[in-house]
């Protein structure tokens, strides 16, 4: 936040801390930074994605099996600041990658949903039944 500061980004960058409303805010945003150095897999990805918000993250831990580069939304190497900054302007000047990435990635969160989840569960059950 000090940074922010620094660089006279107030108003512009939100830093929210912990919120347990997070799927009401998703909508308003423009754009999902997770730039995590180390991750499993990051539900918050997965609700930016059911919510139209597209994503741009980094390439940790099990970030990259929700996140395709280029095709559901943009991936950076963890803690390079340049090659995000630079996929964050991408997507707020081009909105035909915009719109593709956010229509790809709500066909692609479906993978995760709740449903789909318990089906591939008990598929693997019956498998070594």
């Amino acid at each position: 936040e000090s940074l922010a500061h620094s660089l006279g980004l107030e108003g512009r960058v939100w830093f929210a801390g912990f919120r347990d409303d997070v799927a009401a805010l998703l909508p308003s945003l423009h754009v999902l930074l997770f730039t995590s150095r180390s991750e499993g897999l990051g539900t918050t990805i997965l609700d930016a994605m059911a919510a139209g918000v597209p994503v741009v993250a980094t390439r940790a831990g099990g970030i990259p099996e929700v996140v395709q580069h280029e095709q559901t939304g943009l991936l950076t190497p963890p803690a390079d600041a340049d090659t995000l900054a630079g996929h964050v302007l991408r997507l707020l000047q081009d909105d035909a990658l915009r719109q593709r990435l956010i229509e790809a990635a709500r066909r692609h969160v479906q993978r995760f949903s709740k449903e789909e989840m318990a089906r591939a569960t008990f598929a693997c059950y019956q498998s070594v039944l």
